[in-house]
């Protein structure tokens, strides 16, 4: 497999073949990145990047783009990487049961301290 290298050494727009050349428009060089059966799947427009190649069997299975580098063939940790936030629904459900689990403690505490909290 091959993808483009930036000069930061991420990872980006893999795909069976890449080529940097003029395509179907005069006089500007780009990117371009080819499937399978040589079609064009998409361009990238800009000259800082590489061409590496690497085994998609070395690819971490937690691969997300920024979340590795690239460095001399191989897949390196982000040590400032930073897992995106939950989908909003998720985050409710999971402090709905938090205010849930709270509010049992607070029943237990209260009830351990003979303490009326309807007062």
């Amino acid at each position: 497999m091959k993808a483009l290298k930036t000069q930061d050494n991420f990872l980006l727009f893999e795909a069976n073949r890449i080529e940097y050349g003029i395509y179907d428009e005069p006089d500007v060089e780009k990117w371009a990145m080819f499937d399978a059966d040589g079609n064009i799947m998409l361009y990238a427009i800009d000259n800082d990047f590489e061409v590496v190649e690497f085994d998609p069997a070395d690819k971490p299975e937690d691969y997300a783009e920024g979340k590795y580098f690239f460095i001399d063939g191989q897949f390196v940790l982000n040590p400032d990487w930073q897992e995106p936030p939950l989908p909003i629904e998720e985050q409710v459900q999971y402090l709905a049961g938090d205010q849930a689990q709270l509010a049992a403690d607070l029943d237990f505490i209260a009830m351990e301290l003979g303490v009326d909290l309807d007062d």
